[in-house]
C-alpha cells in the first residue's frame, strides 16, 4: 500500500487504521447530522430576532430625544445652558513641618550583682550545605582483583589449498 506520507518503521501497520477509522466516522457523522441537532439554527434565529428588537428600540429612542442645542442659537440655547456655580476658594494653610521623632529611652541599668548575658553570634543560615564526601577506602578483607592469564599466541591461518585464478585486465578495443 502506498501512502502520501511516510510512516516510521517502528509504527505497526494497524496503528494507522486505528487512528483513521474513528476520525473518518466522526467526520461522516458531522456531515450527515443536521444543524438542528446541535441547536445552532434555533439560537441563530433567536439572536436575529433579539437584534431586530434592539434596533427598533434604538430607533424609537432616537426619535423621542430632541436635537442638542448649539451655542449662540438664540433664546432656546440660553435656557438649556447649565448654570455655573462659583465655589469659594479654599483658604491656603501654611505648610507644617513634621513632628520630631520621640527621644530614645535611656538604657536600663543592671542591678548590683547581676551580670549581663553574653552576646551570641547570629544564627547560621538554615539551608544545609552539602559537604563533599571522601571516597571509601578499599576494604582490606577482599583479595586483589582477579586477572585473566595472558593469552598464548595463535599460529596464523594457513592459506586455502586452492587459489583463485589471477585477474588480468581485458584489453580495451580502440576504434
Amino acid at each position: 500500500m502506498s501512502l502520501p506520507f511516510a510512516l516510521p518503521d517502528w509504527l505497526p501497520g494497524w496503528a494507522l487504521v486505528a487512528v483513521l477509522l474513528p476520525a473518518m466516522l466522526y467526520g461522516l457523522a458531522l456531515l450527515t447530522m443536521p444543524f438542528t441537532v446541535f441547536g445552532l439554527r434555533g439560537r441563530l434565529e433567536r439572536l436575529d430576532a433579539r437584534l431586530d428588537e434592539i434596533q427598533g428600540e434604538i430607533r424609537a429612542l432616537s426619535l423621542r430625544v430632541p436635537e442638542p442645542a448649539r451655542r449662540g442659537a438664540g433664546a432656546d440655547a440660553a435656557r438649556l445652558e447649565i448654570p455655573r456655580f462659583d465655589l469659594p476658594p479654599i483658604p491656603a494653610q501654611p505648610p507644617t513641618q513634621p513632628a520630631a521623632p520621640p527621644p530614645l529611652p535611656a538604657p536600663l541599668e543592671m542591678p548590683a550583682g547581676m551580670v549581663r548575658p553574653p552576646v551570641r553570634a547570629p544564627m547560621p543560615d538554615p539551608v544545609l550545605r552539602a559537604q563533599p564526601v571522601p571516597p571509601d577506602p578499599p576494604p582490606s578483607f577482599l583479595a586483589p582483583p582477579h586477572r585473566a592469564p595472558p593469552v598464548a599466541p595463535v599460529a596464523p591461518i594457513a592459506p586455502p589449498a586452492f587459489a583463485p585464478p589471477p585477474v588480468t585486465p581485458r584489453p580495451v578495443a580502440t576504434d
